[in-house]
């Protein structure tokens, strides 16, 4: 007998809408003119709980077999040695899904694909699709990201600080992810360093609704395992378009470790406004004793946050900086 609360598709996706207009408000709140902000996506087929989010090289002790990962991807011809590390990077997140990137998209439909792909093997499980509001991003060949992938895979003391994942926006060098609007979340550290759940929000997708949503992709909007996973092709006067005119990449920075150590701070500002305007939102309708109260409870935590932040930078400043 069918549940009688199943959801249809379009309910799910008015959901993930009203999920990005909030951080769309949110944004707006901060009333900052250069915010180069950018929305994206990605859906999980169940709750991986603690290593939510978390990319392939950082699971099952994959870290140590990341430099014999390249070497073996030339032998068989999946990559080449001339190109670059993050082209490198994304055939082997793509084809054996091992990598220190985690796949996004811009498309909300494919997350919600990718949400419910398990539908046949773990029908019970409920999927998550996560959307992120990220106020930098960098194009994913920029001589930027090159020398930050040079510094983490060749180097045997990289000043990468690990807590300062970097976004990247499209890159159409592999046909999956230009099929599937995709980019990626590059984590730098020899540790896995989650992401601040500020930077987030998420919509679950009941197991039950998994087959009729992944039905529903197919008949309306023709995504299915054919066309997210295509043979290479010419890149559309259409996309062209988009990637070289509505696309604003951040400014890059020398990659050097008092940069490092600069965005780390310019990070841990922008975290604890939006968790001070998230507080003052949910404080809003409260009396003002509670106001009073969750206040001194707040400063409490901001300071705790400050302090560990604190204590975080100066073992990197210790074990990085040259006297």
């Amino acid at each position: 007998m069918e549940r009688e609360n199943k959801k249809s598709i379009g309910k799910y996706i008015q959901e993930i809408y009203e999920k990005v207009d909030n951080l769309k408000e949110r944004l707006e709140k901060q009333n900052s003119k250069n915010n180069k902000h950018i929305f994206a996506f990605r859906g999980e087929p169940i709750d991986y709980k603690d290593t939510a989010l978390m990319p392939s090289i950082f699971r099952n002790g994959n870290r140590k077999y990341e430099s014999l990962s390249y070497d073996l991807a030339i032998d068989y011809r999946l990559n080449n040695a001339n190109d670059q590390y993050v082209d490198q990077a994304t055939n082997l997140q793509h084809y054996i899904a091992l990598s220190r990137m985690l796949d996004i998209t811009f498309n909300c439909l494919v997350a919600l694909y990718f949400a419910c792909c398990n539908y046949e093997k773990d029908s019970d499980e409920d999927g998550i699709i996560y959307i992120f509001d990220f106020p930098e991003y960098y194009s994913p060949h920029s001589k930027y990201i090159q020398t930050l992938y040079v510094d983490v895979l060749e180097s045997n003391n990289s000043i990468a600080y690990s807590k300062n994942f970097r976004v990247f926006a499209e890159s159409y060098t592999n046909p999956r992810i230009k099929s599937q609007s995709g980019g990626f979340i590059f984590f730098p550290g020899d540790t896995f360093s989650p992401i601040n759940n500020i930077y987030y929000d998420k919509v679950e997708i009941s197991g039950d609704d998994k087959k009729q949503i992944i039905k529903d992709l197919d008949t309306l909007f023709s995504i299915n395992v054919s066309t997210l996973f295509p043979e290479k092709n010419e890149i559309t006067d259409k996309m062209k378009k988009r990637l070289l005119d509505e696309r604003n990449y951040s400014k890059p920075m020398k990659l050097t470790k008092e940069n490092e150590i600069r965005k780390r701070i310019k990070d841990l500002f922008y975290e604890l406004y939006v968790k001070k305007q998230n507080n003052e939102e949910e404080l809003k309708d409260k009396s003002e004793d509670i106001k009073k109260r969750e206040k001194i409870t707040q400063r409490k935590l901001y300071l705790r946050i400050l302090r560990k932040e604190k204590k975080d930078l100066l073992i990197y400043f210790k074990l990085y900086m040259s006297f």
